[in-house]
């Protein structure tokens, strides 16, 4: 009776440490002592989150302060394990007495970390929690998940897992296992965008296009009954041998806006232009300007159906809140508007991109790093201040 007795005790007290263990009092605010990184050694680390859905930032001090997004991978009873962009590196921690200790390795980087708590994270990062992963472990999962676009239904989700496009049906309210376009099996595919009441799609491809081996190009698939046929380029002056293009968004009459690097007539190193079919059938191709196109980089392009206005993600403008941020635009009279940030809502530390909208249940879905790799999310249009705005 005793074993017993002692036994259901232990069973408590292991059972009472391990749930509380990593409660509350891990969410803050820390100071770093980092050795081992060159021209560093102090830094900031901010966790906030719950119970199997920590995440945060940590930021090296230096003349041009290093910032990485953090989210958790897994823990132990007295560690926390998170992951970085695109699993490319890891920050490990460690309790010991009032200190947490570790170590950070990012490609090259490695440092070795203690952290002290000084108090409470950011409200801007505690802002972040309540919005979670679109269908988490199903649709978002540990892999790359980006550029989510609906079929005309809103029923069929196509996205991008990993350089390769797939898809999800919403049946008996919950995403179905996704499947992998037959297509799209041996090539790098990305930002598929769905149009033609779901009959047609248009995507990123490095499929081979003359002698632009590499290089990202703008290809176009049907599906006939059920089966997609093999995809077809689309043609010059969309797609210029030697040049990247990339991320297509189709309005209801066809124009097709898009993104492209390097052209002769940029701003920048990316710009977003836009494509109309004249009557001979040939595209014109012309660059949205310099309200929309700046010297930073502009790319990941939606446009609404009625070319009301556009969304895109743009790198290191005033107004960012740290790495790529989605803006908006809206088509007046006189020409686009000057961009708005989309604000805290949708735009973190991380990088924010890929918006796309559900115009008939007002819905913005994009992608962000903010948990340490990119998942999709979803926000009501009705809490974006920067899209109300501008109707």
């Amino acid at each position: 009776m005793k074993k017993i007795i002692g036994a259901l005790v232990y069973f408590i007290l292991v059972t009472t440490f391990s749930c509380t263990k990593f409660k509350d009092p891990v969410i803050g605010k820390y100071t770093l002592e980092v050795t081992e990184l060159k021209n560093v050694t102090t830094g900031q680390l901010e966790i906030v989150g719950e119970p199997d859905d920590y995440f945060g930032r940590i930021t090296f001090n230096a003349n041009r302060p290093r910032v990485y997004e953090i989210g958790l991978s897994h823990k132990s009873e007295d560690s926390l394990h998170f992951r970085l962009p695109g699993n490319n590196g890891f920050l490990s921690l460690k309790k010991q007495d009032s200190l947490w200790k570790g170590n950070f390795k990012y490609f090259g980087i490695k440092a070795a970390l203690k952290a002290k708590k000084i108090g409470d994270p950011s409200s801007e990062l505690q802002d972040l929690v309540n919005l979670k992963p679109l269908g988490k472990g199903i649709i978002s999962t540990e892999k790359e998940e980006s550029f989510p676009s609906f079929d005309s239904k809103n029923k069929i989700l196509y996205f991008t897992r990993d350089q390769k496009l797939w898809s999800s049906k919403f049946n008996n309210n919950q995403w179905q296992v996704p499947e992998q376009l037959s297509f799209s099996q041996n090539d790098n595919d990305i930002a598929p965008y769905v149009y033609n009441n779901g009959n047609s799609l248009i995507f990123s491809s490095n499929r081979l296009l003359d002698s632009s081996f590499n290089k990202k190009n703008i290809w176009k698939v049907n599906n006939s009954n059920g089966i997609w046929d093999t995809p077809s380029a689309l043609p010059y002056p969309i797609n210029i041998d030697s040049i990247g293009d990339y991320h297509p968004s189709i309005a209801k009459n066809g124009s097709i806006y898009f993104i492209s690097y390097n052209r002769k007539d940029g701003y920048g190193r990316s710009d977003i232009y836009k494509a109309v079919e004249s009557n001979s059938g040939m595209y014109e191709v012309e660059n949205l300007g310099s309200m929309i196109n700046s010297e930073l980089s502009e790319a990941d392009v939606y446009v609404d159906p009625n070319e009301d206005y556009i969304l895109f993600a743009s790198t290191g403008r005033e107004d960012s809140y740290g790495a790529d941020d989605i803006y908006i635009s809206f088509n007046r009279d006189s020409g686009w508007s000057t961009p708005k940030n989309l604000g805290s809502k949708v735009n973190s530390y991380a990088y924010e991109y890929g918006a796309w909208v559900d115009v008939e249940n007002s819905f913005l879905y994009f992608n962000s790093f903010r948990r340490g790799t990119s998942d999709i999310y979803r926000i009501p249009l009705s809490e974006i201040d920067a899209f109300n705005s501008g109707k």
